[in-house]
């Protein structure tokens, strides 16, 4: 079986409006309200992307509205809607995040209006839009999560508008704004990734 038909887990994830994007190895799954799921390469949405370093293996993708951001390792990439990309350490584009371990990479980020998430271990950090940071645990952060699989060393995070996904391994989590939470395997709740992984 290929890498791309076979996932025990996901490495990145994003919301864009009514839509949702997976992200495995070098492949990526554009899935849809309606569970439909798409497989393609990564650099097939995003051909910026050939030859680089972000084509595959990524830590995190984040949709900022009008662009996004990919991670790996110590480096992030603000990839525009024309194409378009620029690159490099995460310092250089997130200046609070310096002195910080989440500075030397990310396992997992989203995008909550004018400020992000990121998440490394057991630690989440808060990130203005003046770079101000705010470090905590993530059980701190998202009490709904204590003693559950989702405290650290998390795969993927999406921020839903009214409700956030969190990923690990083949299991997913359903968090809502007054700090309940639902989980199950990813399957469950997104059929449609059947397609890649075993439900």
């Amino acid at each position: 079986m290929t890498e791309s038909a076979q996932w025990s887990k996901i490495d990145a994830g994003t919301q864009v409006g009514n839509h949702a994007w997976f992200f495995r190895g070098d492949q990526t799954v554009r899935y849809e309200k309606d569970d439909k799921a798409e497989l393609g390469p990564i650099a097939s949405p995003w051909p910026g992307l050939v030859n680089t370093i972000f084509a595959r293996d990524l830590d995190a993708v984040s949709n900022a509205g009008n662009h996004f951001w990919f991670f790996k390792g110590d480096q992030t990439a603000r990839y525009e809607t024309d194409d378009t990309l620029e690159s490099g350490p995460i310092t250089k584009y997130w200046p609070g995040l310096s002195g910080t371990p989440f500075a030397d990479g990310v396992d997992a980020g989203t995008q909550v209006g004018n400020h992000a998430w990121f998440f490394r271990g057991d630690q989440t950090v808060r990130y203005g839009k003046d770079d101000t940071v705010e470090v905590s645990s993530i059980v701190s952060a998202w009490p709904g999560l204590v003693d559950t699989i989702f405290a650290r060393d998390l795969d993927a995070v999406s921020n839903a508008g009214n409700h956030f996904w969190f990923f690990k391994g083949d299991q997913t989590a359903r968090y809502e704004t007054d700090d309940t939470l639902e989980s199950g395997p990813i399957t469950k709740y997104w059929p449609g990734l059947s397609i890649v992984l075993k439900p």
